[in-house]
């Protein structure tokens, strides 16, 4: 059955992978929604969870900087947001630690089932912001 289930999921990657990257691109340019569509990509490759997260983080972390030109043409980096970030930023690199010490703990089985279990409850969120 999970081989089966590895198979449909491998086949229905490869035949939307043009459409996924596309959106994996695109729309991390308008909005920050394109996780979702990027982790269903890189599940289906059957990456080992440690390369998985490495993978997203590095892709993420090139495309938010590709955002910083934007950002600062639109005035983003102001003293009232840098503050806002230096407050936040202890929080953010304890966020971190905690996530890498979780992801060296919990089994590769495990993980996957997780991700797409969050994958479906973000979705769901992303369903009922379009809806109301």
């Amino acid at each position: 059955m999970f081989q089966a289930r590895q198979a449909l999921l491998q086949l229905a990657a490869e035949a939307a992978e043009p459409l996924l990257l596309y959106v994996i691109t695109a729309v991390p340019r308008n909005q920050d929604a394109g996780g979702p569509p990027f982790q269903i990509w890189a599940l289906s490759r059957n990456f080992p969870h440690l390369v998985f997260v490495g993978t997203s983080s590095i892709f993420f972390a090139i495309i938010n900087w590709m955002k910083v030109p934007a950002y600062a043409a639109l005035g983003q980096f102001n003293t009232q947001n840098m503050t806002l970030t230096a407050i936040f930023l202890p929080l953010a690199i304890l966020s971190t630690m905690a996530g890498v010490r979780l992801v060296k703990r919990v089994s590769p089985e495990r993980f996957n089932i997780i991700i797409q279990l969050l994958m479906v409850v973000v979705g769901a969120e992303l369903i009922r912001q379009a809806i109301w």
